[in-house]
């Protein structure tokens, strides 16, 4: 079943990849006599350079959702656009160091090379040029018009192939067989269009009853501000030793971490990567339960 579901998205995407050429056949159509032979020319010429283009896309985006499923186990989703709106020099890096780029590349290369070859076998082959006004392709068009829509609806009923069509049973690997690496997009954008929220900051503090960005600020932090300030610092007090003999202590806060990721560190199973060789030298802390500190497990 995921295979034959798998088959309407596939054929869903190659329809929508050649809908230009079959616009240019039924164009053809209505071409006065002419200028048929120069615009069958024109039109073998787009077929060579589109359908190339066409599949270069198609394989490029194939070994992209590849490695993206090798890293998430999952097909392209939201977090793909992270190399646009995060750090894309940062995530650029990390694929470099976590991926054999050398043989993507390579490889990649050595395919394109073979496109462009069988492009020019074709290109120089003895075969005739195409007749865009011949009844046969007329009648073919008339047939094939109406499967060729289908087939880029993917569906005879209602709605056109959506998520919902990829949950045939309740393995999700199982359903992840079912689409494509170009549907895999698709259902991304779709997710970070929905998702995506861009607020009408004006808008909202006009709602607000306020007239600037400070009033607002200055109404939230009314009554409690000092407190709010204060509790984010201490003194400790006066120590002569300290004064005459100030510590040379460097204090770095991070994001806290879950522990199972210590617990089941090791050495055939590397969980922290390059903090393994910097835990001799750190002070963290494993476990508190309170903010006075009733319960803390430190660890050197």
């Amino acid at each position: 079943m995921s295979f034959l579901v798998g088959a309407r998205f596939d054929i869903s995407v190659i329809c929508y990849g050649f809908l230009p050429v079959v616009l240019f056949c039924l164009i053809a159509l209505f071409i006065p006599r002419r200028f048929n032979d120069s615009f069958s020319s024109f039109f073998a010429k787009f077929i060579k350079y589109y359908l190339l283009l066409l599949l270069i896309s198609f394989l490029s985006f194939i070994i992209i959702d590849y490695f993206f499923y090798l890293f998430f186990q999952s097909h392209i989703n939201i977090l793909f656009f992270g190399v646009f709106d995060d750090d894309t020099v940062a995530v650029l890096n990390s694929v470099w160091e976590d991926y054999p780029i050398g043989k993507i590349v390579l490889t990649y290369l050595i395919v394109i090379a073979g496109l462009l070859y069988t492009a020019h076998l074709v290109s120089n082959s003895s075969t005739k040029p195409i007749q865009l006004r011949s009844k046969t392709l007329v009648l073919i068009l008339i047939l094939f018009f109406p499967l060729f829509f289908v087939g880029m609806r993917g569906s005879t009923g209602t709605f056109t192939l959506r998520r919902e069509h990829t949950n045939i049973t309740d393995n999700e690997f199982v359903n992840s067989l079912c689409y494509n690496a170009l549907y895999s997009l698709k259902f991304a954008n779709s997710e970070r269009r929905d998702n995506q929220i861009i607020p009408d900051i004006p808008r909202e503090l006009e709602i607000m009853g306020y007239e600037n960005w400070n009033q607002a600020c200055n109404a939230y932090r009314e009554g409690e501000g000092k407190l709010f300030d204060n509790s984010l610092h201490s003194n400790t007090r006066f120590n002569t030793y300290l004064q005459q003999n100030p510590p040379n202590v460097i204090f770095v806060q991070m994001e806290s971490m879950s522990t199972h990721y210590f617990d089941m560190n090791s050495k055939e199973l590397n969980l922290l990567g390059d903090l393994v060789d910097e835990l001799p030298n750190l002070y963290y802390f494993t476990k508190v339960s309170h903010p006075k500190l009733g319960l803390i497990e430190v660890k050197k």
